[in-house]
């Protein structure tokens, strides 16, 4: 199963964090690709896909939001999104639900 984890940084931290996922991912025998969201081009080579960003003032990193909006079709079933991905699609904090892909590993 390949996983493209994609996040979006301002100094660097956040993409150590992309890196330590995709590496947990390896240790369970999935093929784990680290993309930061300006280079993704596709996701449909993908079988799930998990993306972040470091927030600022409540809100994702420009990068990260283009990402989301560019690919937003494509993302539904194949994204595991934590609230903080939610509000950057929807402010309201209310709404947030947890999504996750129809896949087990």
């Amino acid at each position: 199963m390949r996983v493209l984890v994609t996040a979006a940084t301002k100094y660097g931290a956040t993409t150590e964090i992309a890196q330590a996922i995709a590496a947990v991912l390896g240790d369970h025998g999935l093929e784990a690709i680290v993309l930061p969201p300006e280079q993704v081009e596709e996701i449909e080579g993908y079988d799930a896909v998990v993306a972040g960003s470091a927030v600022y003032a409540g809100h994702w990193l420009k990068p990260a939001k283009e990402l989301v909006e560019r690919h937003a079709g494509g993302l539904a079933g194949r994204c595991g999104c934590s609230p903080a991905a939610r509000s950057a699609t929807r402010p309201s904090p209310r709404r947030i639900r947890w999504t996750w892909p129809s896949w087990s590993p």
